[in-house]
C-alpha cells in the first residue's frame, strides 16, 4: 500500500506544478481531476493495442530497424492518440476549454493519469520501480503531451477549422516523433549507444521538450484572453 501512495505522491505533485501554472484563469479542480481519470483511463487500451500490434513487445535484442519501427509505428502513435483522444473526445468542447493555456493543463494532466496507471502496471512485479518512473518515466508523458496540448489550446478559437486541424495535427506528429525518438534511444543503451552517451542524448531530449513546453506556455500566458492590464482592462 505504501508503493501506491508514493505512486499518487508522485503523480499529484506533477499535477499541482501544472495547474498553478494556470495563473490567469484556474480551471476547475473537477475538470482537472475528470482529465487525470481520464488518462489513467486511456492507458488501458493502449495496452490491448500495443499487446495486439506487438504480441511480443519490443525485443532489445532485435535489430535497430525493427526496433525503431516498432517505437515510431505502434508505441508512440498508440500512446498519444490514446492521451489526446482523451482530452479531445471528453475535454475540448467544454465551456472551461477557453483560452490557450488550458489545451496544456488538460494534456500534461491526461498524461500524468496516463503514467500513473502505467507506472502501477510496472510496479506489479517491482514496485520499488516507482522511484525512477514516478519522476522520470512521468515527465516524459508530460512533456509528449505538451506538443499536442499546446496545438488544441490555439486551434479552439481558430475560426478556419482546416488552419486548426493542420495545427492540431502538427502538434500530435510532433509529440509521437518525440516520444519514438525517447524510446529509441532508451533501446539504444548499451547496444548502439553507451550508456552515459545514451543518457546524455535523453536528458538532452527531455530538456529541450521542456524548453518547447515552456515557450508555449508564456505565449499562451501572453495570448490569454484573460490577461490584464495594471489598469484592468483586458489586452
Amino acid at each position: 500500500m505504501i508503493w501506491i501512495a508514493i505512486a499518487v505522491v508522485f503523480a499529484l505533485a506533477w499535477v499541482w506544478a501544472f495547474h498553478r501554472e494556470d495563473r490567469l484563469e484556474r480551471e476547475p479542480v473537477w475538470m482537472v481531476g475528470l482529465a487525470f481519470l481520464l488518462g489513467a483511463v486511456a492507458f488501458f487500451p493502449a495496452y490491448v493495442l500495443e499487446g495486439w500490434l506487438l504480441p511480443n513487445s519490443v525485443d532489445p535484442e532485435d535489430s535497430l530497424a525493427v526496433r525503431a519501427l516498432a517505437l515510431f509505428l505502434v508505441v508512440s502513435p498508440v500512446e498519444e492518440l490514446c492521451k489526446f483522444a482523451a482530452v479531445r473526445s471528453w475535454l475540448y468542447a467544454h465551456a472551461d476549454f477557453d483560452e490557450p493555456m488550458d489545451g496544456i493543463v488538460y494534456a500534461v494532466t491526461a498524461a500524468t493519469g496516463f503514467a500513473f496507471a502505467e507506472n502501477l502496471h510496472f510496479m506489479q512485479d517491482m514496485p520499488e520501480v516507482i522511484w525512477a518512473r514516478g519522476p522520470g518515466a512521468t515527465l516524459a508523458h508530460v512533456l509528449f503531451a505538451g506538443f499536442w496540448g499546446g496545438a488544441l489550446g490555439w486551434s479552439k478559437p481558430m475560426p478556419d477549422r482546416r488552419a486548426a486541424r493542420r495545427v492540431v495535427a502538427a502538434g500530435l506528429l510532433a509529440g509521437i516523433l518525440v516520444h519514438g525518438l525517447f524510446d529509441l534511444i532508451y533501446f539504444c543503451v548499451d547496444r548502439e549507444l553507451p550508456a552515459t552517451v545514451a543518457r546524455l542524448a535523453l536528458a538532452a531530449l527531455l530538456i529541450a521538450s521542456f524548453l518547447a513546453l515552456r515557450f508555449q506556455m508564456r505565449r499562451a500566458h501572453a495570448y490569454s484572453p484573460f490577461r490584464t492590464k495594471k489598469d484592468g482592462h483586458r489586452v
